[in-house]
């Protein structure tokens, strides 16, 4: 199915481990945030989709695997301060 293959591509996209885990809540998102209007959109459906997932499946996730915001770029990732660039 169609779908199935554009999920998977996606899920090999953020599977890779190259890829630290504050690009995927700071740099990701800006770049993405500076496209047309109809990219824009897709990513925040996928966004609020995957938010609405996780509350009806009653998911949550560990907190030294989520990147807390930082108005300076100084975040937390696994119990260690990474300064964002």
């Amino acid at each position: 199915m169609k779908l199935e293959k554009v999920a998977q591509k996606i899920i090999e996209l953020m599977s890779d481990n190259r890829i630290h885990l504050s690009d995927w809540k700071y740099d990701i998102p800006m770049y993405i945030a500076q496209q047309d209007l109809p990219i824009l959109a897709n990513a925040k459906n996928l966004a609020d989709g995957i938010d609405y997932a996780m509350e009806r499946y009653g998911i949550d996730l560990p907190e030294d695997i989520v990147v807390a915001y930082s108005g300076d770029k100084q975040i937390m990732v696994g119990g260690k301060v990474r300064n964002g660039q």
